[in-house]
């Protein structure tokens, strides 16, 4: 694969039809949002690590019911926003992939069109999405239900009125036990995102089932490996290198309003998320390219597998 003439293409579907920048937003918007986050509690999080004794545990202190009430309702909160992210962010990535499509092959594509596409593609999304993130969902539920009991064991020992210091205690040996996990579950997490990445294209290109696509998925994965690790390493790195510029940025804002708050103005607090918005147009732009490059990839891929 003429890896050079990938990104060239790439880009230059991207430069020249721009609202693939829109739905590049949609479909990285996680990236986007944790930008500020991660920058904004920075200090925090480097506080606990470095002294987890001075964690306030003011909240662990509540009443036992206010407390589950809390961690329950704020579950739910999130399980739905995470629902209605993820529908959004898959129809975002059919629409490119629908649209590299049409493209590469000369003919015309818009917003609205790809959006049609990306809806059209849903279902089957959908379906890859089920069979193929199953032994990571099933892995993920059981690092959350680990948590989950070792929250519920702090705060009862909070409650009960242990020291700050057993409490700071029990949670670092939780975080020494799940790291094993944690790093399993990020291997499996790239290696299924990979594949359910070149899945969606798949089924997309070939117009096929999806049990079919993640079979002739395989078949293409297992025939040119070392193709499909070098474009990962490569979009990969784009996208890399797009997050650590913006944090380069925002975290060093970040620490700044965080220590400097009594001496600052309120409004100060603010450059944080207008860097971070600022952001959001290259990172838009990142994952489009990174999309339209998968897309083309796995295309270019497909062709010389078919040939042999």
């Amino acid at each position: 694969m003429n890896y050079g003439r990938l990104f060239a293409q790439s880009w230059h579907l991207i430069r020249r039809n721009k609202f693939l920048w829109l739905l590049g937003l949609i479909a990285g918007l996680g990236s986007v949002i944790l930008a500020p986050l991660r920058a904004a509690f920075s200090p925090q999080i480097a506080q606990l690590i470095n002294d987890p004794s001075g964690l306030d545990l003011a909240l662990l202190t509540a009443e036992s019911d206010r407390l589950m009430a809390w961690l329950l309702g704020g579950t739910a909160v999130l399980f739905v926003v995470s629902l209605i992210y993820w529908l959004a962010v898959t129809v975002a990535q059919g629409a490119i992939i629908g649209a590299t499509i049409d493209l590469a092959a000369g003919r015309p594509s818009s917003w609205r069109s790809s959006l049609r596409q990306g809806i059209g593609y849903l279902g089957r999304f959908i379906a890859i999405d089920t069979l193929v993130y199953f032994p990571l969902f099933a892995l993920t539920l059981a690092l959350m239900l680990l948590t989950l009991g070792g929250l519920t064991v702090i705060a009862y020992e909070a409650i009960q009125g242990s020291a700050a210091e057993s409490v700071a205690v029990m949670m670092a040996a939780g975080l020494v036990c799940l790291l094993p996990l944690a790093a399993l579950l990020s291997l499996v997490g790239l290696g299924t995102s990979v594949f359910r990445t070149l899945a969606f294209r798949d089924t997309a290109v070939h117009k096929t089932g999806v049990r079919d696509s993640i079979r002739h998925t395989w078949q293409v994965i297992r025939q040119q490996w070392g193709t499909t690790l070098v474009l990962l390493a490569l979009l990969w790195g784009v996208q890399m290198a797009a997050g650590l510029l913006v944090s380069v940025v925002t975290i060093p804002l970040g620490w700044a309003t965080a220590v400097t708050t009594a001496v600052m103005p309120d409004w100060a607090g603010n450059w944080l998320w207008l860097a971070s918005a600022a952001a959001a147009a290259p990172l838009a732009i990142v994952h489009a390219f990174v999309a339209v490059g998968w897309t083309l990839g796995y295309m270019a891929m497909a062709e010389v597998e078919s040939a042999e």
